[in-house]
Order: structure tokens, then C-alpha cells, then sequence
């Protein structure tokens, strides 16, 4: 054995390789970049989510809203007050009998009352319903988001008070007619016998986003020959 020994460098023993404190420092640079990268994906798809799920609730919440009403609207055995807005910041409203257990009475403090009022305040932003359980009255949100606007479109089957022949019967017609009261904003019971066709239009806000509904209601079985009452 003539040659060097590989652990010796021209005859001086060679100590191992390590690491410098700039190699150390670049490495904890580099990892804090990538780190941060990660972090901020992860962030950024968390909110994503977060957003997709809100928005999908709300949208679903307004859904589920607008098929209550519209299902209750069906049934609806009569229409006892209908309030139109006289200024932008006056609510709109509407209390309708339905009888839904069809015993041709209506049971307004029933375990599943049968007496509904709505109402949609423009200054709280918010859909309520009124209903009376037992002996007590409550009041709750219909929906918990924002409800930026909420209308009624009232129209009637009933051709003869179509003045303007244009085969559309509005309420505006109905109360200008010999029935009607020439109030604007509520409405008598002979008015409210006529009224039988009604467009819900509601629009919830959740920040940024908005979701517009809309439809229209028959109200079949009002004005049927049978006679409900109150109970």
C-alpha cells in the first residue's frame, strides 16, 4: 500500500464535510418560502369552500322559502288582507286562511295553525311569518338571510274586469271596477274574492351575492262553494 489513504489528503487526515450557517440560512429562507406558498393555497381554497357552502346554503334557504309560500298559496281557502306599499319604506303583506286538514274550519290557534300573515319589512330587510300556536302568537324570520326586495303581482281570472281588454285582469282594474274601493293599498273582501292569481318575486342578498326567485301562484281552491269559517 504505496498510495494516500483516502482519509488522509497529502498525508494530512481529512475531517468530514459539514454544512455552513449560509448554507443553513438559505435552506430555512427556501423552506419559509414554500411554506408560505402552502399555507396561502390552503388559506385561499379554505375561503373558496367556505364561500361555495354559504352560498349554496342561502340559495337553498330561499328555495325552500319561496316553495312554503307557494305551496301554502295553493291551498289557500281565502285571502283575508292583502297591504301594498304606499312608500319605499312601508312593508308588504299578506294573511291567507288555508285549511290544511281539511275540515272546512280554520283553525287559527291549532297546533298547525291555518292562519298565516307575511310580512316583508324594506327597512330590516327581513321576511317574517305570523302564525298563532295554541294561545300563544310568534313571529319568525322565513329566511335568515338579508331579503333586499319582496313584491306582489295580484292578478284575476275574471275577464269581465279586464277594461283595457288586454286579456290580463290587474288588481289595479279590479279596484277601479264597481267592486272595488279605490284603496291602493288594502283591499276589500269583494276585491279579495277576485284576486286568484298572485306572482311572488323575491330576491335574497348575501354580501355580494343575490339570488332571485320568482313565480306564480293559482289560487285553486278559493272561492270554492263551500263555505269556511273561522274557528
Amino acid at each position: 500500500m504505496n498510495g494516500p489513504r483516502r482519509d488522509t489528503l497529502d498525508g494530512v487526515p481529512r475531517r468530514d464535510a459539514g454544512v455552513s450557517l449560509v448554507e443553513i440560512l438559505v435552506a430555512i429562507g427556501l423552506f419559509s418560502v414554500l411554506g408560505t406558498l402552502l399555507l396561502g393555497v390552503a388559506l385561499s381554497t379554505a375561503k373558496v369552500t367556505d364561500n361555495t357552502r354559504q352560498v349554496a346554503n342561502i340559495g337553498e334557504e330561499s328555495r325552500a322559502g319561496m316553495e312554503r309560500m307557494t305551496r301554502e298559496l295553493r291551498q289557500t281557502a281565502k285571502l283575508t288582507s292583502v297591504h301594498l306599499p304606499a312608500a319605499t319604506n312601508d312593508s308588504t303583506q299578506f294573511t291567507l286562511w288555508a285549511d290544511f286538514n281539511g275540515n272546512k274550519c280554520i283553525d287559527a290557534r291549532g297546533v298547525d295553525p291555518e292562519q298565516l300573515t307575511y310580512v316583508w319589512n324594506p327597512v330590516t330587510k327581513r321576511l317574517t311569518l305570523t302564525a298563532t300556536v295554541l294561545t300563544d302568537t310568534y313571529t319568525e324570520r322565513l329566511l335568515a338571510a338579508t331579503v333586499s326586495s319582496f313584491t306582489l303581482g295580484l292578478n284575476s281570472s275574471a275577464w269581465q274586469y279586464d277594461k283595457d281588454q288586454d286579456g290580463v285582469t290587474t288588481w289595479q282594474e279590479v279596484n277601479a271596477s264597481s267592486i272595488g274601493d279605490g284603496n291602493a293599498t288594502n283591499f276589500s273582501d269583494a276585491e279579495l274574492e277576485r284576486i286568484d292569481l298572485i306572482q311572488l318575486d323575491l330576491t335574497a342578498t348575501d354580501g355580494t351575492h343575490s339570488f332571485r326567485y320568482r313565480t306564480r301562484v293559482n289560487l285553486r281552491n278559493q272561492n270554492q262553494d263551500v263555505e269556511i269559517r273561522l274557528c
